[in-house]
């Protein structure tokens, strides 16, 4: 059933006409942890809706445009139990959140992102941002490796990951389960000439991840952009209020901005230790970092930068100096925050 309504928002399944490759999107999630039962839950995001308003006031006008958020159940037995369509504890939630967002989605988005009887779909959508553009906002709870539902079916068990042109998620593709991961890497491929960005958060600093071809691993296909987060964590610059930090291709003298672009940024990143700094300083959202990325440091996340796909050693291999990938996960264990 995902799969049909999928291709009647496209269209009988035919590839969208990307015009536009621009876009502004303004991204906002709410968490919601719940400790009682569903209706009070309910009510509470229910409750907020009205208050949605204020957010639009920097912006007159604007659209926004949401993606569900990882920490959306709780506590995590609750997470994606419609996957067995057994309960439904997850539905009120996604009603909600259909509900909050009304003003600014489609009808068509509204019956995906709500819970559909029967099917395990919910919390995803897409959107037409103008004509020739079109966003995808995924449910990254469908690849969260904190998602134990997953150990039964963790490829695409919502059948979202056909949504292609724009996409949003939460959670980055690279800290996937590495079924998951390696699938949504082969659609990547599969559809490089109609993904124009992607963009994503969780890890609550500034960075991005390259996806290359799978034939030879040397292509650069496409670049995942991981947004850093508000939130007051120390030493992450927690400020709540917004002004325009740097932009990439004047930071670090970026001749375009295509995924060939940020795969000649990686491999310059190596021998100008400068730039390397420069990249670390806005990795920390332009707080000052708590220390020095050094050759260790600096070995593991640039691997981070080429790696897209969870798990794979091969990615990492083309960086020099190199180092045994077990000792590189070991670091990026170290330094995540989620």
């Amino acid at each position: 059933m995902a799969a049909r309504a999928a291709l009647r928002v496209f269209g009988a399944g035919r590839p969208f006409p990307l015009r536009a490759v621009l876009a502004v999107a303004v991204l906002t999630a709410v968490a919601v942890s719940v400790s009682a039962e569903p209706p009070p839950g309910a009510a509470l995001l229910k409750a907020a809706g009205p208050r949605w308003g204020w957010r639009n006031l920097t912006c007159p006008g604007c659209r926004l445009l949401f993606g569900a958020l990882d920490l959306a159940l709780q506590p995590p037995q609750r997470r994606e139990d419609q996957l067995l369509a057994l309960r439904t504890s997850a539905a009120w939630l996604y009603d909600a959140m259909a509900e909050a967002w009304q003003h600014w989605l489609p009808p068509a988005a509204l019956r995906t992102l709500r819970w559909v009887r029967g099917t395990w779909a919910a919390g995803f959508y897409t959107a037409a941002v103008w004509p020739g553009l079109r966003l995808v906002s995924l449910n990254m709870n469908f690849c969260s490796q904190a998602n134990f539902w997953l150990l039964i079916n963790s490829t695409d068990p919502a059948g979202q990951l056909q949504w292609l042109v724009h996409i949003i998620g939460h959670i980055p593709p690279a800290h996937c389960m590495r079924s998951w991961s390696w699938n949504y890497y082969r659609i990547v491929n599969r559809f490089e000439g109609t993904i124009a960005a992607q963009f994503f958060g969780h890890t609550h600093v500034d960075e991005f991840e390259m996806f290359y071809d799978e034939e030879t691993l040397t292509r650069p296909v496409s670049v995942a952009f991981v947004a850093p987060s508000v939130t007051t964590y120390i030493n992450l610059n927690p400020e709540p209020r917004w002004q325009r930090l740097y932009g990439a291709r004047e930071a670090y003298a970026m001749a375009a901005a295509f995924p060939a672009d940020w795969d000649l940024l990686i491999r310059r990143f190596q021998d100008d230790e400068r730039l390397f700094q420069r990249f670390w300083y806005h990795f920390h959202k332009g707080h000052p970092p708590r220390e020095p990325c050094l050759e260790a440091c600096k070995a593991a996340l640039l691997c981070a930068l080429r790696t897209a796909r969870s798990a794979d050693p091969e990615l990492c291999r083309p960086l020099r100096p190199a180092r045994p990938f077990a000792h590189i996960q070991q670091l990026w264990r170290r330094r995540r925050l989620c």
